[in-house]
Parts: structure tokens; C-alpha cells; sequence
């Protein structure tokens, strides 16, 4: 798998990544399991993304609003997790994106972002 391709974790067929972020649902097109996007950082993240749009996350964005630069300079490990309300729009239950959650694993400490 190269920068610009998606490997199924089930099938294993290989797609272009920006073929599979203009899919409605996120589901392989040829054994319909459903599939993450990895996201890339020069920063040590887990992202914990509950948004199923196409919507594309800037993790470096986020990251570089973090208060406590001495945690970016030693590479502390961070959790980011999309913050929202869930709606059920006739009867699918779909999530509505509000915010970031950051947290820094080293430091316990943490903080929303707009």
C-alpha cells in the first residue's frame, strides 16, 4: 500500500484513498465491510473519529493548538476524539460534529477545541 492507496483489511483489494472518501457510506465497494481512513500525523495521535462523513480532519491543526509545547517537543503520546451530538434523522441515527477532544496520554491533561 503506498501514501495514496487504501488496503482492505477483508478483501485486501486496494483503492485510491480519494475514490474511497467520496463513497457515502464507508464500506469497501467490493466486500461492503466497513473501513477506517488512516489519518496522518508528524504527531504520536490516536484519533477516535465517531464522524461517518467525508469530512477530512486535519490532525496537525488540532495538535499544533495544544497549550503545552513541552508535550510536542518530547513526543508525548495524544488522544484526539470528535466531540458532537448524535440525531436520529428518520430513523438512522447520524453524528453531528461540534468539537475536538485532545488529551496528552504523559501528562493527563486535556482540552477541547472549537
Amino acid at each position: 500500500m503506498n501514501s495514496m492507496t487504501y488496503n482492505c483489511n477483508n478483501c485486501r483489494n486496494d483503492f485510491h484513498i480519494d475514490c474511497i472518501k467520496k463513497l457515502k457510506k464507508k464500506q469497501c465497494p467490493l466486500c461492503r465491510n466497513f473501513i477506517t481512513i488512516p489519518h496522518k500525523s508528524y504527531y504520536n495521535v490516536t484519533f477516535n473519529n465517531m464522524d461517518e462523513t467525508n469530512r477530512i480532519y486535519n490532525i496537525d491543526f488540532y495538535i499544533n493548538k495544544w497549550y503545552d509545547k513541552n508535550c510536542l517537543h518530547n513526543k508525548h503520546h495524544f488522544i484526539l476524539e470528535t466531540l458532537g451530538d448524535w440525531i436520529n434523522d428518520d430513523n438512522d441515527l447520524k453524528f453531528k460534529y461540534k468539537c475536538m477532544y485532545l488529551e496528552c496520554t504523559v501528562c493527563k491533561k486535556n482540552k477541547i477545541i472549537n
